[in-house]
């Protein structure tokens, strides 16, 4: 049942006693990240599993994929983002280019005004297997921010842009998700829309 939690679901991590901790804010399971960083001095894992099937005979699958976050201080963290992926038709498994990169809070949510962080990673080629290997390091930034609508509904939204390490075309991309919290049973729902537009950028 642990194991099945691992994958599926979401693990997360800390060093220290929780009743001393804030509230664990999570980036997953959903696409769209949360502005808020680990507490300072402490670390924070979190793992899931992801399935695409690019058409009707591919299919890939990341088992799992680890995002491990640790504080710096109250505004800082450094990220870890760890893949190991599988194609159907290739027929192989292996380790994708290692992302390494931090996330800085930038504003604290005042009236209109958003919470927004930026969140940093580049993929370094050298730290794959043989078989995942991209031809250049490959960055990617995101913009993200949240609204508290009420004390149990948040609105958040990202912005941001990434390169693969194959070509010189960066894929734009925007998330906006809602999230709804449950006090009688400690659950959360969210809901969310994904947008993606590539451009060469010279």
């Amino acid at each position: 049942m642990k194991q099945l939690i691992l994958i599926l679901g979401i693990f997360c991590g800390t060093m220290g006693f929780a009743q001393e901790l804030p509230p664990i804010q999570l980036d997953r399971p959903d696409q769209t990240e949360t502005p808020y960083t680990v507490p300072s001095g402490h670390f924070q894992f979190e793992s899931g599993l992801f399935f695409e099937k690019a058409n009707k005979e591919e299919q890939n699958l990341l088992l799992p994929t680890v995002l491990s976050k640790y504080g710096v201080n109250d505004r800082f963290e450094l990220r870890l983002i760890t893949e190991i992926s599988s194609n159907n038709i290739q027929g192989n498994l292996g380790l994708n280019p290692v992302e390494i990169g931090f996330k800085t809070r930038l504003l604290e949510e005042k009236g209109t005004i958003p919470m927004t962080s930026f969140i940093g990673h580049v993929q370094i080629p050298k730290f794959s297997s043989p078989n995942r290997k991209g031809n250049h390091f490959a960055p990617s930034f995101r913009f993200v921010m949240q609204h508290t609508l009420n004390p149990k509904m948040s609105l958040s939204y990202n912005l941001g842009a990434e390169w693969d390490g194959e070509n010189p075309e960066a894929t734009f991309n925007h998330q906006t998700g809602g999230s709804l919290q449950n006090a009688k049973n400690s659950r959360d729902s969210f809901c969310q829309q994904n947008g993606q537009r590539r451009k060469r950028c010279i």
